[in-house]
C-alpha cells in the first residue's frame, strides 16, 4: 500500500475524530452538525461507519472497539421502527434525513431521503465487511421493503429508469 502523506494523514484523523466525538455511543447515531442540539444525519452516519476502518488500519482505533461501534449502530438499525408513522426512523426500506439523536426517531418534519440511506447503507455494508459484521449489515438491509425504488411508468421518466439501470447494472444501453 502507498504511503500518504502527512498533512492527508492528520486530514483523515481530524475527519474521524468528529465522528468519535459526535456520535451517540448508545445508538451509532452521529450528529448533522457540532451543535449540541443537532439532529442526527443518516448521511453523516454512513460516513461516520465508513471511517473505522480508517481508523483501525492507521492505529487510531483497535480492532475491537471499532467493531463494536458499528454493530452498536446496525442494532439500532436493524430493530429501528420503519412505517408510515410520523415518528419512525424510516418507511419502506429508506430512512428520513434527519432522526433524534437521543432515540433515532424522525426529527420534526424531515424528509425521507433516497440519497442519503444509500451513504447510510454503503457505511453499513463497508464497515461491516471490513469488521466481520457483514452479516449483521445485510441483516438490516435485506430486511428493508424498498418498494419506493421501482422503476416508473413507461414514458419519458420510465426511458431515463431505462438508460440508468442499463449503463449502471449491465454497463451498456439498449
Amino acid at each position: 500500500m502507498t504511503e500518504l502523506p502527512d498533512d492527508i494523514l492528520e486530514l483523515q484523523r481530524l475527519a474521524f475524530r468528529y465522528f468519535e466525538n459526535r456520535t451517540n455511543v448508545k445508538n451509532g447515531l452521529v450528529a448533522d452538525n457540532t451543535r449540541e442540539d443537532s439532529p442526527c444525519s443518516i448521511a453523516a452516519t454512513g460516513l461516520g461507519l465508513s471511517c473505522h476502518p480508517i481508523a483501525v488500519v492507521n492505529g487510531w482505533l483497535k480492532r475491537a472497539a471499532a467493531a463494536e461501534r458499528v454493530l452498536t449502530a446496525l442494532r439500532f438499525f436493524e430493530h429501528s421502527p420503519q412505517g408510515p408513522e410520523p415518528d419512525v426512523t424510516g418507511y419502506k426500506g429508506f430512512y428520513y434525513h434527519f432522526l433524534e439523536m437521543k432515540d433515532g426517531r424522525r426529527a420534526g418534519g424531515s424528509e425521507l431521503s433516497t440519497v442519503d440511506s444509500a451513504f447510510l447503507l454503503a457505511g453499513m455494508l463497508m464497515a461491516g465487511a471490513f469488521l466481520d459484521a457483514a452479516a449483521s449489515a445485510e441483516r438490516v438491509i435485506t430486511a428493508l421493503p424498498c418498494q419506493g425504488l421501482q422503476p416508473p411508468p413507461i414514458g419519458r421518466s420510465f426511458r431515463r429508469y431505462q438508460f440508468v439501470h442499463h449503463v449502471l447494472v449491465n454497463g451498456q444501453y439498449r
